[in-house]
């Protein structure tokens, strides 16, 4: 695995655990105190459309940032991510912010946004990580080596 591959990984882990950190903390109530709390609570307000949500906006910064032209591979992403949390966003607010909301959809579709938000972000943490080389640096390697051929 590469070098930016492993940081990439790391890196998402990490924001994920920090992401996720309500939920986290909704578990441990559960387990960890006598109040009869249900594991509803973990998702029916819809917080992983939230955490997608959240994921996707900052690979879509990421990808923006990276684009080179606008036929470059990463403005598909873009385009993807942009669609993605007009989605998700959409079934936050079609399923979770209703009167009488369907706690069974509710769960599965949050989640699967959310597990579909992952390899996007991890790429986009792939793309941050990679080096890019140094044209500057590059150019005066090449003039040093004229130099050197000419005298």
């Amino acid at each position: 695995m590469q070098e930016h591959h492993k940081s990439a990984l790391l890196e998402t882990l990490f924001i994920l655990v920090l992401v996720i950190f309500p939920t986290l903390f909704g578990v441990m109530k559960i387990f960890f105190t006598t109040e009869n709390v249900s594991a509803e609570t973990l998702y029916k307000s819809g917080e992983f459309f939230l955490y997608a949500v959240s994921l996707l906006s900052s690979s879509f910064l990421v990808y923006n940032h990276f684009r080179i032209r606008k036929s470059d591979f990463n403005s598909i992403f873009s385009f993807l991510t942009i669609i993605l949390i007009l989605i998700f966003s959409f079934a936050y607010t079609a399923l979770a912010n209703t009167m009488t909301p369907d706690l069974n959809r509710i769960k599965y579709s949050s989640i699967i946004s959310f597990i579909i938000s992952i390899p996007i972000f991890y790429y986009a943490q792939v793309v941050s990580n990679k080096n890019s080389p140094d044209i500057g640096e590059q150019r005066r390697n090449e003039q040093v080596v004229i130099e050197n051929a000419l005298n």
